[in-house]
């Protein structure tokens, strides 16, 4: 019932798996806090285009980072060291699918999902993708959310509508009506639930 610290997060952000830690952007910065001692872990500086998503993996181990301006950087958590970083275009929003272990993401060029791979230290210890898309074109690119236990992504389409669709097979889908000035999207763990809303709270 107390407050561990406050910081400054203009784009959200994402509890890990165990609870213990919080990946947090905000402009330029992303950070991560260990939730247990109340204080910023490590610092993570993007460029002036500013940060847009981060997101930790299922077992812990690795933190992934999307941004507007250095599409994704994968980092050990254990080593402290960046171990990939993938040029992919204005990226705002990513997340683990943790049955598959593969990253999803949404940005200027679409629903992507990106396959993630352990190799050889000696080739850097990681390798992320070649991505597939998920066949949606993303007007609001910070709009997206995902249910690993439904297999169900919510992203708001381009000039239309939210697409909930099956990652598994993303011609499965359902459209919702879109509102004027949306911003952000959620969707229930059973994917049978989305909700959205305005980015000026009207």
């Amino acid at each position: 019932g107390r407050q561990l610290v406050q910081i400054d997060s203009k784009y959200g952000a994402q509890f890990s798996r165990d609870d213990r830690r919080l990946v947090f952007q905000h402009g330029s910065r992303q950070g991560l806090l260990k939730l247990a001692a109340g204080m910023e872990c490590r610092k993570l500086l993007g460029t002036d285009q500013g940060a847009g998503a981060g997101t930790i993996s299922p077992d812990g181990r690795l933190l992934v980072t999307a941004s507007s301006d250095q599409g994704l950087k994968c980092f050990d958590l254990v080593a402290g060291r960046l171990v990939a970083s993938v040029p992919a275009g204005s990226l705002y929003s990513t997340c683990f699918d943790a049955e598959s272990g593969d990253l999803l993401t949404s940005g200027t060029t679409g629903a992507l999902r990106w396959p993630v791979d352990r190799v050889a230290e000696e080739s850097g210890g990681m390798r992320i993708g070649p991505p597939r898309s998920l066949g949606v074109t993303v007007a609001y690119p910070w709009c997206s959310a995902f249910s690993s236990q439904s297999r169900r992504m919510a992203v708001a389409v381009d000039r239309g509508p939210v697409a909930v669709l099956n990652v598994d097979d993303p011609t499965e889908r359902v459209l919702l009506k879109p509102h004027p000035g949306m911003w952000s999207v959620a969707i229930s763990p059973d994917g049978q639930w989305a909700a959205t809303g305005p980015w000026n709270a009207q």
